[in-house]
């Protein structure tokens, strides 16, 4: 089913965009991970996977991705704080964030706008809505070509 809806928009073909991107994915949820992945790889861009905020932030520093999706709502230190830490460095403060919640709260929306999010998406999230929100992400945020 999930190759399916994948097929449907374009991202099952093999064809690898020539604009390959790094994406971090931080969830702690490991099927929802999982699909994550699958969606970016289809897309023809590098992932890294972190189960929490901390081996979120490790990964940050270490291979400087150029998109984050993050869940709000993970143990320990929240998708919401490890985003002010982002925020507050220089070298990540631009970054685009994605946020994915399984609770959308209006608090939960409202401080993620407020650290300047690309966009907030509640879970469940289809393939084909987060295809469209990596790929618009990423294409705001690249390099501009002179």
């Amino acid at each position: 089913m999930f190759d399916q809806i994948l097929k449907i928009f374009g991202l099952s073909n093999g064809k690898k965009e020539q604009d390959s991107r790094r994406v971090l994915i931080v969830e702690d949820n490991e099927k929802d991970r999982r699909n994550f992945n699958k969606v970016v790889t289809r897309l023809g861009h590098s992932t890294f996977l972190a189960e929490n905020a901390q081996q979120g932030l490790e990964i940050v520093h270490r291979e400087k991705p150029d998109l984050i999706l993050l869940n709000c709502h993970l143990p320990g230190m929240s998708g919401i704080e490890m985003c002010k830490q982002l925020r507050d460095e220089p070298d990540t403060k631009d970054t685009p964030v994605l946020f994915l919640a399984d609770h959308d709260t209006p608090k939960d929306i409202l401080e993620c706008f407020e650290l300047d999010a690309e966009n907030f998406l509640a879970k469940p999230v289809t393939s084909g809505l987060l295809a469209s929100q990596v790929r618009s992400a990423l294409k705001e945020h690249s390099p501009k070509k002179e």
